[in-house]
């Protein structure tokens, strides 16, 4: 979908994409494949659709399985404005089942996703709003990072002048950076699995990664996260995920400049987390009200049923448990997301998912 007003894709399903092999790996942005793939528009609905791999023969939340699925599931690039992600349900998908990049406004919403390489990835996008996700069994649930192009270029010469100009998103007056986001009332739960070699790169649940545009425009975790609260935090153990958040806020991001919260108290004490106070930044929240859980998956009570091993496709009932600390704990919604759901704003909520198409709406 490209260069379009207005348009609404609801109640599709994608499964098996990439049937003819196309490399997926290690080939240049060129082989970057998605299910769906919608740039230059302004008012798309993506709502109640189902991306669907339970079949696919590779457990993609594992990032050293090679798969010839490893493809994007929604991906909104280069000028998606005031635009809606909603009620979508993602299964075992191979890289990121929901992709934000260099966009604007726009309200990701109830979706839930299982078992996948990554959840919600939002990449040099501002002023999104990201309620009541729920994720889990994902190996990196949540990414919102910088993107160093800026103010609709993309690419320019040793003086800083642009060489690539991408005409839809200047005439828009969009930045491409990562500001003002609002994060609130979503689940999320981590895989067990980690990178050999690596087992660093995926050991948080939510990573804020930064940087410098080459206007010299810093943005950080402080400027990326307008809101970040009532979010709930699941793990099973903490041997196997080490970390609630990634918090990078300045640049030195393998050094001083970034922060691993072992707990979300820990998270939210931090003085570079920033408070509703933080001079010059209207910070809010900072997990003042999140939650930090940790029970193995028989013991949880978050969800209805969540299977007694990861990758059990179709066997999670993942409704807030009756009683369970999910049930009436979120934070009121925003009217604007209220509306994409057609729901009451003042009414409590529960947290993660309240629609969904895995659950017939």
């Amino acid at each position: 979908i490209n260069r379009s007003t207005n348009v609404s894709v609801e109640h599709n399903t994608w499964s098996m994409n990439n049937q003819a092999g196309f490399i997926v790996d290690n080939c240049g942005a060129y082989c970057t494949i998605g299910d769906t793939k919608i740039t230059h528009v302004d008012g798309v609905r993506y709502a109640f659709n189902t991306h669907d791999y339970s079949q696919a023969g590779y457990n993609h939340n594992d990032p050293n399985v090679d798969s010839p699925r490893r493809v994007i599931g929604v991906w909104f690039d280069e000028g998606v404005m005031n635009s809606q992600i909603v009620g979508n349900h993602f299964i075992n998908v191979g890289k990121s089942a929901i992709f934000d990049e260099v966009s604007s406004h726009n309200i990701i919403a109830s979706n839930i996703v299982e078992s996948s390489f990554q959840g919600i990835v939002l990449s040099g996008t501002d002023s999104d709003k990201i309620f009541n996700n729920t994720i889990v069994d994902t190996l990196s649930p949540m990414v919102i990072r910088e993107d160093t192009r800026y103010n609709g270029c993309n690419a320019r010469n040793k003086a800083g002048e642009c060489t690539a100009p991408e005409s839809w998103s200047i005439e828009k007056g969009l930045t491409w950076n990562a500001t003002d986001n609002q994060i609130y009332n979503n689940v999320l739960t981590k895989s067990a699995n980690s990178k050999e070699g690596d087992p660093w790169r995926y050991s948080m649940l939510l990573r804020f990664a930064g940087g410098v545009n080459g206007d010299g425009t810093a943005v950080y975790g402080p400027q990326e996260a307008q809101g970040l609260d009532y979010n709930t935090y699941y793990r099973t153990s903490k041997d196997t995920e080490w970390f609630t958040i990634h918090w990078q806020w300045a640049k030195d991001g393998g050094g001083a400049g970034a922060f691993n919260a072992p707990t979300l108290a820990e998270f939210t004490s931090y003085p570079q987390a920033g408070t509703d106070t933080a001079p010059g930044r209207d910070a809010h929240g900072r997990e003042a009200h999140g939650q930090d859980i940790i029970a193995p998956r028989a013991q949880q009570n978050l969800f209805v049923r969540l299977p007694a091993q990861e990758n059990q496709f179709g066997a999670a009932d993942l409704h807030p448990a009756p009683g369970g600390p999910l049930e009436k704990s979120g934070t009121a919604l925003d009217p604007a997301v209220a509306a994409t759901m057609r729901l009451n704003p003042d009414n409590p909520v529960d947290k993660g998912a309240l629609v969904n198409a895995a659950w017939g709406d």
